[in-house]
């Protein structure tokens, strides 16, 4: 993927004014984690797509929060040096999108197809995503209230 391959979630506005209005912590809390929880889910189907011959690619697979705006809550997949595999991995935009050349090798999408199946499921993750970041901040809002 190329770094314009970007997924915007749109409709978040309603809801972070609304959770602003009750609690702006919270709301800014509960919106890292929604876009974390999709960030994560696209490895996942990645990790998944990912040919069997390249293990390596498979554990540098990622999803990583990064700096934003306040209220613009950013996370990637990224490609990393896969821990406890022992190597680089250089090669996953030739797997990605294959090579040229004297013996050129077919492309093997992981990534395109993992970004595709998210934005097709979107707001069935976000949904899902959302209910269970927010029962687990009401959770912890209890025992802390409980503590007290």
């Amino acid at each position: 993927m190329s770094k314009n391959d970007v997924i915007t979630v749109t409709g978040l506005e309603d809801v972070q004014k609304v959770l602003n209005q009750i609690a702006p912590n919270h709301a800014r809390n509960l919106s890292r984690s929604l876009i974390q929880g999709l960030a994560s889910e696209t490895a996942k189907e990645a990790k998944k797509r990912v040919p069997t011959d390249t293990k390596t690619l498979k554990k540098a697979i990622k999803a990583k929060r990064r700096r934003g705006k306040p209220n613009q809550p950013v996370s990637d997949v990224i490609i990393d040096k896969a821990r406890g595999a022992g190597g680089e991995v250089f090669y996953w935009n030739m797997v990605e999108y294959g090579t040229g050349g004297k013996t050129p090798q077919p492309e093997r999408p992981f990534l395109r197809p993992a970004r595709d199946l998210i934005e097709v499921n979107m707001p069935r993750i976000i949904q899902e995503q959302f209910t269970k970041k927010l029962a687990s901040a009401i959770n912890r809002a209890k025992k802390k209230a409980a503590k007290k």
